[in-house]
């Protein structure tokens, strides 16, 4: 594959721009004056700083660039120093930091507005950054260090000036993941559960969350304790990100999506039709019996309205918890046990539906990413932004380095057996490769075509190498299905039980329901507290009978704090939205 980078390197060399330190963000930063210097020393060690920059520039050395992003956690910093990141910095001179930020620190950043190099963040923040200045244009840069942006997304960038610049017509945020979601080899969300226990049941099938729910008691009641004693739970949560327990575990289950830049609002992705999740029989109260029956079966862990999520990663981890609301959120379960037949699977059910099939035409534009007015070496995070919407750069983050991690064979890019096997195994040696960077920071799609091999980006989603990736967990789960990979378990249960996944949605309505006004906006965060709150007591109700007057009360109290206008508001736009979206054929 042809490689831009060096061109790239030359370009920021040039303009002074590669330095020695993170000199974009707060990683790395020197501290010009120690304490009990003088006011002389101090200016003698700026000059010095100063003079080891411009000599670092000269050398042509690298920019660290700190990205600001919500609940990503720690492992991407701790396993930085890889060879795909080294593979990054000699294309294009840059490197990157996480800055790691619960829901509180985020929004004192922002408000703030003395932010990191590059903020990710959703539609519900960009008036807010782009009126107060904490974010830059990106025009201006785009003709010298983002052609590929240009070349590979015009469409989103014409979207993003239109609709996420406060009228300016500017581009500020560009979206992750442009591109169709096609399955992968297994599903990551929807019933996941310990599959080694599931299976000594012998799989059963259920045909409602009454019955599942009873499966999961049975392999509790086969397991109630870890070899060292624990008590296990077959259901737990955690309630640190807001009501995102009430919403998004049984999401793919009954077929709902939740709208960007709402914290109520949902969509059917089978026919597209907008519901708020508060009304009634809609997802909250469908999660509320579900934590309800939960909890008087005997198998809702006590601790699930109180811990954080890194707590229930580690009740995973340890064997503890008997579900997981992603394979991405098993803790490390599945990596302490590679190579065995014991982790966490989504297993295929007759009722519930499949989380994966959208295109998406503009991507996730609750993950948009966007340069801050602070950020002293913009020409750097545009041209890794533009390294993340190549095609050679997302193939390299996706996929690892060519001729090290994979080769062209005849024009075709085929894997190298020790890096599927290296995948396969897990653990932290695939950790430490860095191969897969963050699917959440990444421009193009995973499933993106490159148009000279006719290959994805991401070789992992190449289906015909499927069969050679499965690991010991997955093989297993194969064997019993009788398929060759496990998603195909999951496409003949649509076609035989007409169960759905999402590539009906249209993701293009998420995009054009506007940011709500300060009034809609603050009765949409009452009954979001409100209903945490009412969430807690219902779940923990002693009976049907309390439980039914409580759900009463509850709907009272959402009626009196707006949950009307709410509904009709989002509804109005909905239908907008999909005005809009037919009179741009879509």
């Amino acid at each position: 594959m042809r490689r831009k980078g060096q061109q790239f390197i030359a370009v920021l060399a040039a303009a002074g721009l590669l330095l020695s330190t993170a000199a974009c963000g707060t990683t790395g930063k020197e501290t010009a004056q120690t304490g009990g210097g003088t006011a002389e020393e101090g200016t003698q060690a700026v000059q010095t700083a100063e003079a080891e920059k411009e000599k670092g520039a000269a050398a042509g050395e690298e920019v660290t660039l700190d990205i600001l992003a919500k609940n990503v956690g720690e492992s991407f910093n701790q396993y930085s120093e890889n060879h795909v990141q080294d593979k990054m910095a000699e294309d294009i001179g840059v490197r990157i930091h996480m800055v790691n930020a619960d829901n509180d620190k985020f929004n004192v950043l922002l408000a703030g507005g003395d932010l990191p190099d590059l903020v990710r963040t959703g539609p519900d923040n960009f008036e807010q950054l782009v009126v107060g200045k904490n974010v830059q244009p990106l025009d201006d840069y785009l003709e010298e260090y983002g052609k590929d942006i240009l070349a590979n997304a015009p469409d989103t960038v014409a979207f993003s000036r239109k609709y996420w610049s406060n009228g300016e017509d500017k581009l500020y945020f560009l979206p992750v993941q442009v591109g169709p979601d096609t399955a992968e080899i297994e599903h990551a969300i929807g019933p996941v559960v310990r599959w080694d226990y599931y299976k000594e049941l012998g799989c059963p099938e259920t045909n409602n969350i009454d019955e599942y729910l009873q499966v999961l008691k049975d392999m509790q009641d086969a397991h109630p304790t870890t070899e060292d004693g624990k008590k296990v739970y077959a259901v737990s949560m955690f309630a640190d990100w807001g009501n995102w327990y009430l919403v998004q575990p049984l999401a793919a289950f009954y077929g709902y999506n939740t709208i960007s830049g709402s914290t109520l609002g949902l969509y059917h992705v089978d026919n597209n039709e907008f519901a708020l999740s508060l009304d009634e029989g809609s997802l909250y109260w469908d999660s509320i019996d579900y934590y309800y029956k939960a909890n008087q079966m005997g198998i809702l862990d006590p601790d699930t309205l109180t811990q954080k999520y890194e707590d229930l990663q580690a009740k995973i981890t340890a064997g503890q918890v008997l579900t997981a609301p992603a394979t991405w959120a098993a803790g490390s379960f599945n990596k302490d046990h590679a190579g065995t037949t014991l982790g966490f699977m989504a297993i295929p059910m007759k009722w519930a539906n499949q989380w994966y099939g959208m295109d998406y035409k503009v991507g996730w534009i609750d993950k948009s990413i966007g340069i801050s007015a602070t950020c002293k070496h913009p020409e750097a995070a545009v041209a890794f932004l533009n390294y993340c919407y190549s095609y050679d750069g997302a193939r390299t983050l996706y996929s690892g380095v060519e001729g090290v991690d994979w080769d062209l064979a005849d024009g075709v890019p085929v894997m190298k057996q020790e890096t599927l096997d290296m995948q396969k195994a897990g653990g932290e040696a695939w950790q430490k490769s860095g191969i897969g960077f963050d699917v959440n920071f990444m421009g193009l799609g995973q499933n993106v075509i490159v148009p000279d091999d006719g290959k994805p980006v991401n070789l992992f989603r190449d289906q015909t190498m499927y069969p050679s990736m499965l690991n010991e967990l997955q093989t297993d789960f194969c064997d019993h299905y009788k398929v060759s990979y496990p998603t195909e378990i999951f496409t003949q249960y649509r076609e035989k039980y007409g169960v759905y996944d999402q590539s009906n949605a249209n993701s293009l309505l998420l995009a054009l329901v506007p940011t709500p006004p300060d009034d809609i906006k603050r009765m949409e965060a009452k009954l979001d507290e409100a209903s945490l709150k009412a969430a807690a007591k219902m779940i923990l109700a002693g009976s049907e009978e309390e439980l039914a007057a409580l759900k009463t009360k509850t709907m009272d109290e959402f009626r009196s704090l707006g949950i009307d206008k709410v509904h009709d508001w989002y509804a109005s736009e909905w239908e907008q939205a999909k005005e809009k979206a037919d009179t741009m054929g879509n």
